[in-house]
């Protein structure tokens, strides 16, 4: 006979199997998670690392080269993203390459880029196998209200296009960029 469980749920009294299922957090660095969650001299990120079978990444706290030995060598990420509004294109390939010696697993992100920031991260990770086989996090444009590019990116399956044409293929709306400006 089931049972009723808050909420007016049913619950049948039968076995229930666990599944497997993955924890994220936007962060790792809470001061009320030491002594409790984590020893209080261990690092909370180097205590995911250790004590978790999921990727935890390095992404704004490693901008150049010598910042992803360090997280990586560290103990502190198993894999890195790279954020070219952070980065450029040259500390971006510097690091891509690093994380390729390493072995390092390799992804795209973003800082909440407008559709010119997606389109330099997208174009960056199309050019690199390990990162073009990878889901990237290039999508934060589609919160945004308006942007700067005559065309929008186009997204196909879940895939955001790159353009053809010279450089990132993107043209920029004089008039919006008229509009936004600030020069304070």
């Amino acid at each position: 006979m089931p049972r009723r469980h808050a909420g007016g749920i049913e619950l049948a009294r039968s076995r229930v199997v666990a599944t497997p299922f993955l924890v994220g957090t936007s962060g790792w660095i809470y001061q009320h998670w030491k002594g409790l969650f984590y020893p209080p001299k261990l690092a909370g990120r180097r205590w995911l690392v250790r004590h978790s079978n999921i990727p935890i990444y390095a992404d704004e706290s490693v901008s150049r080269a010598a910042e992803v030995t360090r997280e990586i060598l560290g103990g502190s990420a198993t894999g890195v993203s790279i954020k070219t509004a952070r980065t450029g294109f040259t500390h971006s390939q510097r690091i891509h390459h690093l994380c390729e010696g390493l072995g390092v697993e390799v992804v795209i992100g973003n800082q909440i880029d407008g559709q010119i920031g997606s389109v330099c991260n997208a174009a960056f990770g199309a050019a690199y196998e390990a990162t073009s086989r990878r889901a990237g996090e290039l999508s934060n444009f589609l919160d945004m209200r308006d942007d700067l590019l005559t065309e929008p990116l186009v997204i196909e399956d879940g895939t955001v296009l790159v353009r053809q044409g010279a450089g990132l293929g993107i043209d920029i709306d004089e008039d919006k960029l008229r509009h936004y400006r600030h020069d304070g």
